[in-house]
């Protein structure tokens, strides 16, 4: 009787402990999101993300994630995206599509009243030079401040070559 108990307990404990570990991402090196105090991004305000490079032969994807309310009046949103690193600094504006132009279809997963975009911003990049690196965003929209922003994020994944 207690072997049969024992056995009727153990494979599912077991089962949900190899489900639950095989479900994460081991390839997220950074995963980090930042609020938006009231829904309103000003352009004064800058949303920092740092990460170490321990690693200066494998390849990253960054993925900047943008959650906004459904009452976001564009279907895009700019952003001012600097790289630093210990040696350099790299500027580039990101053009984040979060609706269709011609239908007005969402273009992330939405839930209720909120939209989450998970945007591929840089592409297999490499760095040649150990040490902390910084992102930096700052809305480059004409409203200022950017409203129906909740939250600003950055995911930076390994890449499997």
């Amino acid at each position: 009787m207690t072997r049969k108990l024992t056995k009727h307990i153990l494979f599912p404990v077991l089962l949900t402990f190899i489900l639950m570990t095989s479900c994460t991402d081991g390839d997220i090196m950074m995963e980090d999101t930042t609020p938006i105090a009231g829904q309103q991004w000003n352009a004064q305000d800058t949303i920092m993300f740092s990460f170490e490079i321990e690693d200066t032969t494998s390849y990253f994807d960054f993925f900047m994630n943008l959650r906004t309310t459904t009452s976001y009046e564009y279907a895009n949103c700019f952003v001012f995206a600097t790289l630093e690193s210990p040696t350099m600094l790299a500027v580039d504006t990101i053009n984040i599509p979060l609706a269709d132009p011609s239908s007005g279809r969402w273009l992330g997963e939405v839930s209720g009243s909120m939209v989450e975009n998970h945007v591929l911003f840089m592409k297999n990049v490499r760095f040649h030079e150990l040490g902390e690196y910084k992102i930096r965003f700052v809305q480059g929209m004409r409203d200022n401040p950017l409203g129906e922003i909740s939250d600003v994020g950055l995911t930076v994944k390994k890449v499997n070559q």
